[in-house]
């Protein structure tokens, strides 16, 4: 009996099949990344496929600011990746804010277990930034330099 090949999965069908599994609503985006909602949130994942050990996830557009506003949103920005961990918060052109996480994995069945953490750790960052940029004295951010 003849073995037929296995044709390895992209990384694409492997999230499409983690985000069925977990019950959880995706799409394709008009990029051909993995679009998401969980816990009234959306989420993108990146399915790069040069990199097939590099896990990337995105919460888009978690706040937008005006002009007038982007010093605000720089320093909270820059607050939130120096306090919370692996996540990164990033102004694009447009006047919103997205979060990222991106971590290497030995293999595709991490992402299993690392999407929970990732969405949560994220959700948790969202909340961190919109409180930091609410507040209403000047944002400081720690002397890291020496004197």
């Amino acid at each position: 009996m003849q073995q037929e090949a296995q044709v390895p999965q992209t990384k694409r069908d492997v999230y499409l099949e983690l985000l069925s599994r977990e019950g959880l609503c995706h799409w394709i985006d008009e990029d051909g990344d993995v679009a998401f909602w969980s816990s009234g949130h959306l989420f993108v994942l990146f399915p790069n496929e040069r990199d097939r050990d590099l896990f990337q996830i995105a919460a888009p557009n978690i706040w937008t600011f005006g002009p007038d506003e982007s010093e605000r949103a720089f320093m909270a920005a820059n607050s939130l990746s120096l306090h919370v961990s692996m996540v990164k918060a990033v102004l694009v052109g447009n006047f919103h804010v997205w979060l990222s996480i991106e971590q290497f994995l030995v293999s595709e069945k991490d992402a299993v277990r690392f999407l929970r953490t990732a969405i949560d750790t994220l959700l948790y960052a969202k909340n961190q930034f919109i409180d930091e940029v609410r507040q209403t004295r000047p944002l400081l951010l720690p002397h890291l330099g020496t004197h």
